[in-house]
């Protein structure tokens, strides 16, 4: 069986087996990381990525440009190359994703 955990919080399992023995688990901590946001910012052709939240490790970027990916552009900065709507999506050490809202580079 499985349950899901709609909450944050501290959690234990109790199963009772087919004689009635109830056996419990060891207290699990079920964390929810606090949502951020994705952020971009230009200096000519220089484009970084940052994020609102104080002290978020971010552990990977994906740069867009439209709908498109970049190939190898996995940095924290990007080299705009041509005109276009750029984004960028983090990912952080939890896993936890954002997206940043589209930034227009008219001339590079």
């Amino acid at each position: 069986s499985s349950i899901t955990i709609r909450e944050a919080g501290r959690y234990r399992v109790q199963v009772r087996t087919r004689d009635g023995c109830a056996l419990v688990s060891d207290e699990l901590a079920i964390l929810q990381f606090p949502e951020y946001t994705a952020t971009l910012t230009r200096s000519q052709d220089i484009l970084t990525a940052g994020t609102t939240a104080i002290d978020r490790q971010l552990t990977n970027f994906e740069w867009f440009i439209g709908t498109d990916i970049i190939p190898n552009a996995n940095q924290s900065t990007y080299t705009a190359t041509r005109a276009g709507d750029y984004r960028v999506r983090l990912t952080d050490i939890n896993g936890c994703t954002a997206i940043s809202l589209p930034l227009r580079v008219d001339m590079v």
